[in-house]
């Protein structure tokens, strides 16, 4: 053969073999003689491979159209730019409705005291406060006991209490109208001379206990406490109300004591040497000059104007007008301080107090005379039943038979 068909040859097998790739690759194929055929249009024609329909190729053959490409193989013109399309207004929600807080589980409820437990020996639990309630006495002290006695001499008999607390004083108008306070400023009042008791007034949140009361009658009384605590009845109990009385409480010194002297004066005794009085019945009050800074825990009337005051360290004064000022003190020799006193039916006084300190004071306040006592207990107070004197303290309820002007000791 020729160097002409050689060429001619081997440019016939180049152009099977790369129409071969191309169909299989998209690259276009040569017709004989070396040029590329032409379908109609200008596209390669279809070179009838299988291959063609299973690599994507379009059907006939060749490579697939171009995208966007028009007939003659001109490019097609580029789609201008799209426009958005608006994102559908959202739907109106409904008004949320108003918040309506759940029903509580629990109500909210006062405090309420626990009542006390009935003790065989509560009689030598420590008792602070002992009054005469016609013909019998009745007794408070710790847990809330209550102990009523047809005599000075006993027996006792625990009378059921609607507290645990400490009751520290107790009142009675007649024999069957009392009443009781203590911590938590806790009242109890009573209608049938202690037998029974309810609560009148309890709230843990004045922190402050009631020390004292004082009734003029059954409708009308003070109880008075910690901290320049003092409050008020008008209907025995019923209703109690804070007496707003700066000239005394603006210090919120601790009340210990109020009695009524001779000429309707009240006398409010206390903390630092607070000596207070009112002349209208506890609406107004006015502080008194006072015989000594230190704290008095009582105070008995003397005549119609006059006053005996008694407290720390011995401490006790008399006079025969509060509104003058003037004060005698009584010489008692003795530091131990005076809790507790009452008045003799001669017209002598009797202090009572720490380590079991019993003494006698004539009504002038002139002579003091110790009596023996039946222990060394600390006494708060006292009560008088004919020749016998009825001792309350650290150790419970105990008695001292009078003779004359010394005692003889005996116990409950």
């Amino acid at each position: 053969m020729g160097k002409t068909r050689w060429v001619f040859v081997a440019a016939l097998l180049f152009s099977s073999f790369a129409g071969a790739q191309g169909s299989a690759g998209g690259a276009p194929a040569v017709a004989a003689g070396g040029a590329p055929a032409m379908a109609a249009g200008g596209v390669p024609p279809d070179s009838g491979s299988a291959s063609d329909s299973a690599s994507g190729s379009a059907p006939g053959g060749g490579l697939p159209p171009v995208a966007g490409a028009t007939a003659g193989g001109a490019p097609a013109a580029a789609p201008g730019p799209v426009a958005p399309v608006a994102a559908p207004a959202p739907a109106a929600q409904p008004a949320a409705a108003a918040y309506t807080p759940p029903e509580p589980i629990y109500e909210a409820v006062q405090p309420r005291p626990l009542a006390a437990f009935m003790a065989p020996l509560a009689a030598q639990h420590l008792m602070l406060g002992v009054a005469r309630a016609g013909s019998q006495f009745v007794a408070v002290g710790a847990h809330g006991d209550i102990l009523r006695s047809s005599g000075a001499g006993g027996p006792w008999t625990q009378s059921p209490s609607p507290v645990r607390e400490l009751l520290t004083a107790v009142a009675f108008t007649d024999p069957d109208h009392g009443w009781a306070v203590g911590h938590d400023a806790t009242i109890l009042a009573t209608v049938d001379g202690g037998r029974s008791w309810a609560v009148q007034h309890f709230d843990p949140k004045f922190q402050a206990p009631l020390l004292n009361l004082y009734f003029s009658d059954a409708r009308h009384g003070f109880a008075l406490g910690a901290f320049g605590l003092l409050l008020q009845t008008a209907d025995g109990g019923t209703n109690w109300h804070e007496v707003a009385a700066d000239s005394i409480r603006s210090d919120q010194l601790n009340f210990y004591a109020l009695v009524k002297l001779g000429d309707g004066t009240l006398l409010m005794a206390g903390e630092q040497g607070l000596v207070g009085a009112s002349r209208d019945g506890g609406e107004t009050w006015a502080r008194l000059p006072s015989p000594w800074n230190g704290t008095f825990f009582g105070a008995l009337p003397v005549g119609e104007h006059g006053a005996l005051i008694y407290g720390l360290r011995g401490r006790a004064f008399i006079t025969d007008d509060v509104g003058a000022g003037v004060w005698r003190p009584i010489k008692t020799d003795t530091t131990a301080s005076f809790y507790g006193a009452t008045r003799l039916a001669d017209g002598r006084f009797v202090l009572v107090g720490a380590a079991g300190t019993i003494l006698i004071v004539t009504a002038d306040g002139a002579g003091v005379t110790p009596l023996a006592g039946p222990s060394s207990q600390d006494y708060s107070a006292v009560a008088v039943d004919g020749r016998k004197l009825l001792l309350v303290g650290l150790h419970g309820i105990q008695h001292v038979v009078l003779d004359g002007a010394a005692g003889q000791a005996k116990g409950n």
